[in-house]
């Protein structure tokens, strides 16, 4: 059967009375709730040396993409920008939060005479703050010369350049338990998730914005009408997978909008509608949040989060008064599984 995963990114809350998902209207969720297979709330996965769930951690793992073996941040978003990186080699993102422009600077001479020509230098096409550099196919001893470069052009301000992260890439990933499949991100999303996504195969959406350009729903029903759906219609796609995500709901929390969220909820529960009318057969939908987000916090909260599994097959989404939230006391009532615990639940 065609899985169908919808991911809302930081969809739930763990902080209120009343969370964004209860106060939208969301007809189609709610309907699939009706129809439901399960419900509840799982542990998304934390991040090796991070405190807090990330999204190209957790998203990556439903697809085989274990986090012992994610190259990272900075690798990811290489990937997504067409780069190719080899086997073994250290991925790192050099970020600043002041006015520095370290394009212009003698710091960016200085890197390309010191590492080899094999070496990637470019800047990340995702940060929404800042400016941050990528580097790729680094070795031990070309991390040393940059820390060396770094400490020798910012010795004054050093204080404000941060290594965001570092990781290695390896020889490859495992498809664990057959789970990866010719998937295709239908989502509305770039940087280090979509480049994990195409690390693992997957077909993508070339979807571009520029880094604040959120909210910008004409566009997005654009790439919609253009792509989305002549994708869903084109009888050589015999995947199994299709992942559609939008990272507005999230952003709306750092920008502390409650408005904002609750419109990107109720503009993809709309969107998802459209997509059910394109498929003819039957489907499991996954409606997910990779994590919580509350207003105004800027990490991610190391919490449970919302799942619901349904099945789908043309015209059975009734109308129902039903009400799929966080605080549904069918929901409460659910035992927490782990991410790991929801793999296999999909699996079988």
């Amino acid at each position: 059967m065609k899985h169908i995963y919808v991911i809302i990114d930081g969809l739930s809350e763990t902080k209120g009375d009343f969370t964004s998902l209860e106060k939208a209207t969301t007809p189609i969720i709610d309907g699939l709730f009706t129809n439901s297979k399960d419900f509840g709330f799982y542990q998304p996965e934390k991040a090796l040396f991070h405190n807090e769930p990330k999204t190209d951690v957790i998203v990556p793992a439903f697809f085989g993409l274990k986090k012992e073996l994610n190259p990272g941040r900075a690798a990811l978003e290489i990937i997504d920008m067409g780069y190719q990186l080899q086997p073994n080699s250290i991925c790192l993102g050099l970020s600043t939060t002041s006015d520095i422009d370290l394009f212009n600077s003698d710091f960016l001479a200085d890197l390309k005479v010191n590492l080899k020509s094999d070496a990637i230098i470019t800047t990340s096409n995702a940060t929404n703050t800042g400016e941050k550099i990528l580097f790729g196919n680094l070795q031990t001893d070309q991390i040393e010369i940059l820390y060396d470069i770094i400490g020798q052009n910012f010795k004054v301000i050093n204080n404000n350049i941060n290594v965001t992260d570092i990781g290695v890439v390896t020889n490859g990933f495992v498809n664990i338990d057959g789970l990866i499949k010719d998937g295709i991100f239908l989502g509305w999303g770039k940087g280090a998730l979509r480049g994990a996504l195409k690390h693992l195969g997957f077909k993508c959406n070339p979807f571009e914005r520029d880094r604040n350009e959120y909210f910008n729903w004409r566009s997005y029903e654009t790439n919609f009408k253009n792509w989305i759906i002549p994708t869903l219609r084109d009888k050589n796609n015999t995947t199994d997978t299709l992942i559609f995500y939008t990272k507005e709901s999230a952003f709306a929390c750092r920008q502390n909008k409650p408005d904002k969220k609750i419109q990107a909820i109720e503009m993809m529960d709309l969107f998802l509608g459209k997509i059910l009318k394109e498929i003819n057969e039957p489907v499991l939908v996954i409606l997910l949040a990779d994590h919580s987000s509350n207003f105004g916090e800027s990490g991610n909260p190391a919490e449970n989060t919302i799942f619901l599994i349904s099945e789908y097959y043309n015209g059975s989404i009734k109308t129902t008064t039903s009400h799929f939230h966080e605080n549904s006391p069918l929901v409460r009532e659910k035992t927490t599984i782990s991410q790991r615990e929801l793999i296999v639940k999909l699996i079988n």
